[in-house]
């Protein structure tokens, strides 16, 4: 491979290795990587559902905006 493009971090610096090795990536670096020929073992894997987490804060923030104009 003659630019890869999955970085990791090793003894304090960033590579981008070729060969085998074990990181953590964002599905959709792994999408990417795979249009370039990476092939995946996934070990373990996290799974988050949408939702509106900040929606509360937003709206708190908002109507002290409305409350307080200047």
């Amino acid at each position: 491979m003659l630019r890869p493009v999955l970085p990791f971090h090793h003894e304090g610096k960033t590579i981008y290795p070729i060969g085998n090795w074990i990181g953590w990536y964002f599905s959709e670096e792994m999408y990417n990587a795979n249009k370039y020929g990476y092939i995946f073992n996934i070990i373990k894997g996290y799974t988050f559902n949408k939702g509106n987490s900040f929606s509360g804060y937003v709206k708190h923030m908002y109507d002290l905006r409305i409350k307080y104009l200047k």
